[in-house]
């Protein structure tokens, strides 16, 4: 995160993949969530 604003210039090239990594974690860490408390009415 710090360094993500420590260059504007890097910051947009630093956002894409560093967006699909948390979008790919979030999705996994769900994955798991879900399967390890079985199906989840409120989620």
């Amino acid at each position: 995160m710090a360094s993500l604003c420590l260059n504007g210039h890097g910051e947009l090239n630093t956002n894409i993949p560093l967006g699909q990594w948390w979008l790919f974690i979030l999705y996994f860490l769900l994955n798991i969530l879900i399967r390890y408390v079985g199906t989840v009415p409120s989620l």
